[in-house]
């Protein structure tokens, strides 16, 4: 493995959010293979990574995301945004800025890979060991390169498990083996419908705003709750339209992702501080300790005191303290 090349960089964080991981290995034939490891809501575009020139100069490429977990803001030249989500595929032939200066993360979180090849003269030269010509990735490309946006499509059992296998490889395993996944990957892909990418929902840039500034109300102040129709209001659009742009930007309902900033966060106060259940329950927005306590075993299966109790004694030497 002395001819390998792995890069790996720390992918700074905003303050106060944690810092995530990337790694990128230059392969052959034009290829190069990126897994990601983000813990925010936004990172700075990855400069530092050395890549191959003939693929930073590539006139034609595909690039194909694959999501493990978590969501993947994706900006279309057209001006509009799609998302990707767990389990989901994207493949882009240029549809998808990516000279943007951050990239968004609706979950703050997210685990994948991309990979980015550059078809041409160089794969189609080289044979498969059945005798075939390795003609995957020109198939790939004229396949979408006439879309108007990227083609993503789930992926089904076999390509998830290749994907995967391709993201522990590209972390612990040689040139020749990785290779060995990304033409099996684009041999897949080339034999799949990726249709599915016409019905595709997207947004405009004025939806995705609305649907960020909601968020960006919601979770300012805790202990405030908006209505739906304060909300619309605020925002001259209708109930129905701010509540379709929350969900297709942060995949759940703005009730739903507020109620779950409220309990992570009660959750940490209880984990890490000695402040009275009354006090978080108020700064978490609840009228009573009746309510909150309800919320709270609700989400987290046990009462705020009893999971205060168990992380104290976690935190404690011995893999959960002495016995009591």
């Amino acid at each position: 493995m002395a001819e390998q090349v792995r890069q790996s960089l720390i992918v700074r964080a905003p303050k106060g959010e944690e810092d995530g991981t990337a790694v990128c290995v230059n392969l052959s034939y034009g290829a190069a293979l990126f897994v990601f490891d983000i813990n925010s809501m936004s990172i700075a575009s990855i400069d530092n990574f050395k890549i191959a020139p003939e693929i930073l100069k590539a006139k034609k490429f595909i690039k194909i995301n694959y999501c493990v977990s978590g969501r993947c803001e994706l900006q279309l030249r057209s001006g509009n945004y799609i998302y990707l989500s767990s389990g989901e595929i994207a493949v882009d032939t240029g549809q998808a800025r990516n000279d943007l200066p951050t990239f968004y993360y609706p979950t703050g979180q997210y685990d994948g890979v991309e990979l980015v090849v550059v078809p041409g003269k160089k794969w189609n030269s080289r044979v498969l060991m059945d005798g075939s010509e390795m003609s995957a990735a020109d198939r790939l490309y004229d396949i979408c390169s006439s879309f108007e946006q990227p083609g993503i499509i789930p992926a089904g059992s076999k390509v998830a498990e290749d994907f995967r296998l391709l993201m522990r490889d590209g972390l612990e395993s040689s040139k020749e083996v990785i290779m060995l996944d990304v033409v099996r990957i684009l041999e897949l892909l080339a034999g799949t419908s990726l249709e599915q990418e016409r019905s595709l929902k997207f947004y405009t840039k004025s939806q995705v705003d609305i649907a960020k500034k909601v968020k960006e109300i919601i979770t300012s102040d805790l202990s405030k709750r908006h209505s739906a129709a304060e909300l619309a209001k605020m925002l001259g659009v209708s109930e129905t339209s701010l509540k379709n742009y929350f969900r297709g930007v942060y995949d759940c309902g703005y009730k739903e992702y507020q109620n779950k900033l409220r309990m992570e966060y009660a959750a940490k106060k209880l984990r890490d501080t000695d402040e009275p259940v009354g006090d978080i329950c108020e700064v978490c927005g609840f009228v009573s300790q009746s309510k909150f306590g309800k919320a709270f075993k609700e989400f987290y299966g046990v009462t705020p005191l009893e999971y205060r109790r168990r992380t104290k004694l976690e935190s404690l030497p011995g893999k959960g303290g002495n016995e009591v």
